[in-house]
Parts: C-alpha cells; structure tokens; sequence
C-alpha cells in the first residue's frame, strides 16, 4: 500500500479540479480505513459497495452540495444460479471469486460476494457485468446463468440473527472475545494484528468503546451489529445485544 496514500489523494483532487464526481476501485477494510484516516486532507468522500452492509465499498470523492448534481456509484450486481438445480454442487464464496478472476479481472474489480442457497450474489464494477454475465457459464462442474439484478431495500442482502451475551466490561476487546467465545488473550492478539475495524476504521486499542448501531469486522470471524448493553447483572456484568452477520 505505499502508492495508495498517493492515488487516493490523485483522485480527490482529480474530483475538486474537474468539479466531478470520482470513483476508486473496491477497497479492502484496510485500504478503506486508510481513506478515512486521511478524511480531513480529502475533498468530501462517501462510501458505498452497492447494498447496505457490505464490507467491500467504493469510494466517491466529491459533494452534489457542491456540484449541483448527483451521481451514483458505478456498481452492478449480478445474481449467479443454477441451470440444473438438480445436479448443483454447492459453490462457495471462493469458487464463484476463482471463477470470476478466471475471467482476467482483478480482485479490486470485485466487490462482495454473498451465497445464499443455490443462488449467490456478486457485486463488481459496473463496466464488467456484461462480460461476466456473457462468459461466465460454469463454476467447478455447475452449469451457472448471470442476470444483472436490483435488491429491493426492505430485502437486504445481508441477514442478521441476534445473540445476547455476558460481558466483564463494555470494551470492545471484551465485546468480541464474548461474540466469537474467545479468551480475552486471543481478543488482544486481534487487535495487535489489525484485525479489528469499527464502520471500516481500524482499530488497536481493546480499550475502545463502540456505539449503538457500530458494525464491528473481525477480521476472519465475521462481523456484527453493536446493539448496547441491555441490562446488568447483580455481579455487576453487562447483559449485551449483538446482531451477527450470517
């Protein structure tokens, strides 16, 4: 990542000279934090991967305050499903990402990739989605069809279901080790490897505390909805509301 700082500021001024709106590929959550780090040497930025709750976005440099106009996010998604369910292998996250890149795209053309049943939904650049809904025909030895769809927004991609847990503290630190029943040791190593991010900003502090409706990624585990704390026990512990992604 040491040319990204450069190419991120590239595009932000690329957008205030022009007075246009300017896109970035997807961004990793790291390459995503790094952005917001630099927010305040940025021209006004946002972000979007094409549905609520993904973790893969783009960036978009500028302001329709400013502009007088406003311009969407240059993403498609495209709905994967078998032609012969009968015969359907069940595919992955990582054959549908294989089969794709397969195609000659690269990984920053790609954004989220959600299975759900024998359909799976991809989202990618919105200048790709004919040539892989053209040459995308098999995935391992599953005859697939593509068709560029929309999602109604009382339907969301993502599903959460809610789990309550018991927690000594109100720390993240101590937040995740309850979510993913890990001890408050191995809670802390995340943190040292930066794998923690709150709304796609990293984080390396354990002590750090999140807000109701923060969405917490776990690099690895997962990720969750912070609802707060619900209730405390007589021990003094924290009765917690989480919604996990699933």
């Amino acid at each position: 990542m040491d040319c990204f700082p450069e190419h991120i500021r590239d595009l932000s001024e690329r957008s205030e000279r022009r007075s246009v709106f300017v896109f970035s590929q997807f961004l990793t959550l790291d390459e995503r934090s790094a952005v917001i780090a630099m927010e305040k040497e940025l021209c006004p930025v946002s972000f979007f991967g094409g549905t609520p709750g993904c973790e893969r976005v783009m960036a978009r440099f500028g302001s329709s305050d400013e502009f007088g106009y406003e311009e969407p996010f240059p993403i498609v998604c495209i709905k994967l499903s078998p032609l012969n369910k009968r015969f359907a292998e069940e595919l992955t996250h990582r054959d549908i990402l294989g089969a794709v890149m397969s195609l000659g795209l690269v990984r920053s053309q790609i954004g989220d990739i959600a299975v759900s049943g024998d359909r799976a939904f991809l989202f990618t650049v919105s200048d790709k989605a004919e040539y892989i809904c053209t040459e995308l025909k098999r995935i391992r030895h599953t005859d697939i069809k593509c068709a560029v769809t929309e999602f109604d927004e009382n339907e969301p991609l993502y599903k959460t279901e809610p789990k309550t847990v018991i927690c000594a503290s109100d720390r993240l630190d101590c937040i995740v080790a309850a979510a993913y029943n890990l001890s408050r040791t191995v809670s802390g190593e995340l943190f040292e490897g930066g794998r923690i991010f709150i709304n796609g900003r990293q984080i390396l502090s354990p002590s750090a505390r999140p807000k109701t409706g923060d969405i917490v990624s776990v690099r690895g585990k997962g990720r969750f909805v912070y609802r707060g704390v619900s209730a405390e026990t007589k021990k003094h512990r924290f009765v917690t509301e989480l919604e996990m992604y699933v």
